[in-house]
């Protein structure tokens, strides 16, 4: 998948670090992988909590009761921007 091909090679992070030292000079030029790791994680996992709050809030609005719990409001808004405030940290530039 990385490739395009069933014959591709995918380097690891040394061959990286070793080319991109050829190219540009002496640095340390890995990225920072478990702030990478940990941010997708978050990231996927404020994405299912907003998944979770809006199959809440179809609920709440189609019962016919039709009132939906003071909690709600506030918990639509925090998941809507949730999973963006993950997003970057796994996509910024380390330098």
């Amino acid at each position: 998948m990385a490739t395009g091909s069933f014959d591709g090679e995918v380097e690891g992070i040394n061959d990286l670090q070793a080319a991109a030292e050829q190219t540009h000079g002496p640095g340390d030029y890995r990225p920072n992988i478990p702030v990478s790791c940990w941010s997708f994680r978050l990231m996927i996992g404020f994405g299912l909590l907003a998944g979770l709050i809006s199959v809440l809030g179809l609920w709440f609005t189609r019962r016919r009761a039709r009132s939906v719990p003071r909690w709600f409001y506030p918990a639509a808004v925090a998941g809507l921007i949730t999973p963006f405030a993950c997003s970057p940290c796994s996509t910024a530039p380390s330098r």
